[in-house]
């Protein structure tokens, strides 16, 4: 009986919660991330997911290496957050509503899927206590403890958005002002714990067609920059301008603020940076379809995408706007000895992250995530 209680008050908190119809709790995740003495629903017997399958020494060389999130899925987003104790977590988001993210203090992954099997594209976190992920269908949901009672669980903002089409990016300032935008001209803005559509003809934006937005930056409460082909959205305190001389011809596919910077990742190999109130264009290489864009703390700009071979693309900030690369490649030891934990050769890069130029993660399309690092 003592075995049995527990369970039943589990279910009857479960029963209460679906009532509301926002409440949509995930009963495969598998660790919280959160103190061991805090209990979460449908979490009975928390797992921790093992650290990656070490495979076979690296000798202390920088290298890639595959690692093992947990899941083997299309990954669509990758990002991460660095604390003051030097300690950090990747996150990635991907097919079959996949949520993965790593402790670098523990060295463990842990999981929080979606209860449904839509696709992530796009997420953003201010800690494991708070995600937000857009995606698939007009996907859009917060993980965070909305009931205040120390428990998890995602919150279907997607209920309330009237958005049933694709979101492909989302990204927040903090924690009350969120944006998510995607094709069609969709474009959504959480303030005020409201989620508002911001419809095209208040913009002053074209409906024949509609652009197909492609990625956002919160810059502010009341600012954000949005990107599309052949154009760049500002939306300042309820007003929106464009700019689609600057980027004519280009399909810009990424936007980053790396705090001295707003950099604009295109097709064609080509990257834009904001200087003194307008655009600075690079290009690095012409075959680079840009989509993720990370700056280390060193001051170098990491570029990654899709491309004949997989290849991260690196910017010093020099004047002479030369660009180095690194092709993202296993050693050849793992590719003789060791298939199953070797690089896709053919991987299409949909993000990347660090906290230094020796230790940065990506994503791909081909269902991996890969460390750069000196491995052991």
């Amino acid at each position: 009986m003592k075995r049995l209680l527990p369970l039943f008050l589990l279910l009857l908190f479960a029963a209460s919660c679906d009532g509301e119809g926002q409440n949509v709790h995930n009963g495969n995740e598998t660790d919280t991330g959160q103190p061991a003495d805090t209990h979460y629903l449908g979490d009975m017997e928390s797992e921790d997911i093992p650290v990656e399958d070490p495979g076979p020494s690296f000798s202390n060389q920088l290298a890639w290496k595959v690692v093992d999130p947990g899941a083997v899925e299309v990954w669509n987003a990758l990002t991460g957050m660095t604390y003051d104790d030097g300690a950090y977590e990747v996150y990635v988001g991907g097919g079959f509503g996949a949520l993965a993210w790593f402790d670098s203090r523990d060295k463990k992954w842990r999981h929080a899927n979606l209860p449904e099997t839509l696709s992530i594209n796009s997420l953003w976190t201010d800690g494991p206590d708070y995600i937000v992920v857009a995606g698939e269908d007009g996907l859009l949901k917060r993980r965070f403890d909305f009931a205040e009672n120390g428990t998890l669980d995602w919150y279907n903002d997607d209920l309330s958005t009237g958005v049933d089409t694709e979101l492909d990016a989302v990204h927040g300032y903090d924690r009350k002002n969120l944006w998510a935008v995607g094709p069609g001209g969709t474009m959504l803005q959480f303030a005020n714990d409201t989620w508002t559509l911001h419809s095209l003809a208040d913009a002053g934006l074209p409906n024949n067609p509609p652009p197909d937005f492609t990625a956002v930056l919160a810059l502010g409460p009341q600012k954000a920059l949005i990107t599309t082909a052949g154009m760049l959205v500002t939306y300042d305190a309820g007003t929106f301008t464009k700019d689609e001389v600057t980027f004519a011809g280009y399909k810009l596919r990424a936007i980053y603020d790396s705090g001295n910077a707003v950099w604009i990742a295109a097709d064609k190999g080509t990257i834009f940076k904001s200087v003194d109130g307008g655009w600075e264009k690079h290009q690095a290489n012409v075959y680079s379809q840009f989509k993720a864009l990370w700056q280390s703390p060193e001051g170098v700009l990491f570029a990654a995408g899709t491309q004949t071979d997989p290849t991260v693309w690196t910017y010093d900030g020099n004047a002479q706007d030369h660009w180095d690369y690194v092709p993202v490649e296993s050693p050849k030891f793992i590719k003789d000895a060791y298939p199953h934990l070797r690089v896709d050769p053919a991987s299409r890069i949909t993000g990347i992250w660090g906290t230094s130029d020796e230790n940065a993660y990506v994503c791909t399309k081909e269902k991996q995530v890969v460390h750069y690092a000196i491995h052991p």
